[in-house]
Order: structure tokens, then sequence, then C-alpha cells
């Protein structure tokens, strides 16, 4: 007798299955299951001009971002700041995504590259979010000509 109920509930249980799948595949029925959330992403890029013209990109995804600070190096020795949203020469506006940066032009240095490269910096209602470096750029470029 237990066997022939256990049976019996077993079946229904597989037809029960069965028919949702079928409702499944002729595109009505369950709801297909949420894709994961995407973890947030920072990136820092640099780029130059051959009038030594600089750019700088910071950009995120997935994250809540208000303030961008990006410090701006030559071979190691910190050369300036600048900020997003921020205003004077130094300033940027605060993009959906993104804030890019210029600084220069700097002094050509033909024949003696220098490794530049920019640390962003990102925050979120006062609080410090996310702090990426961007690739070394090499560039014949240099704030001041070296002395003579």
């Amino acid at each position: 007798m237990f066997l022939k109920r256990t049976t019996r509930a077993l079946a229904a249980v597989g037809a029960a299955a069965l028919s949702a799948v079928a409702v499944t595949s002729a595109g009505g029925g369950m709801a297909a299951a949420a894709p994961p959330s995407s973890a947030p992403s920072f990136t820092a890029t640099l780029s130059h001009k051959s009038s030594c013209l600089f750019t700088a990109k910071a950009a995120w995804k997935n994250a809540a971002v208000d303030h961008i600070y990006v410090t701006w190096y030559v071979d190691d020795t910190f050369v300036a700041t600048s900020e997003a949203p921020g205003t004077g020469p130094n300033g940027a506006p605060l993009g959906s995504h993104s804030a890019t940066f210029q600084a220069g032009t700097f002094v050509q240095t033909p024949g003696a590259a220098h490794a530049w490269y920019v640390r962003a910096q990102f925050y979120n209602g006062g609080a410090f979010v996310q702090e990426v470096l961007s690739k070394v750029d090499s560039a014949q470029c240099a704030v001041t000509a070296a002395p003579a």
C-alpha cells in the first residue's frame, strides 16, 4: 500500500514537472531567472599627442560615483591634480560614467622618453570608493626643460 501511494505521488510530481517544461517551452509560464548583477569596474587611461598635450579618462560601471580626483605623475614624480566635477584649468565635467581630463601642453624632449601615468580616485557622497592606475604612457615630454 505504501509503495503504491509513493509511486502515485512520484508520478504526479513527474507529470507536473513535464507540464511546466512544456508550458515554458511554449513561451509562457515560469519566468527566467534574473541574470546575476555585474560587479563594479573602474578604469583609468592616459594618452598624449605629439604636442605633449595629455588626456586622461577615468571611467566606471555598476557603481555610484559623484567625484573623481586624478593625480598626474611623470617619472614617478607628482605633477598635478585634476578634479571632476571641477572648474578652472584642472577641472573637468563629470559624465554619467566617465570624466575626461587634459593637461599640457608640456615641454617636448626629443630623444628622451619619460614615463607618464595617472592615478584615479573615485568617491561617492564624500566616501572613498576605488583607486586605479593607468598604464604607463612613454612620451618624449617633460614638465620643464632639462637644465643645460
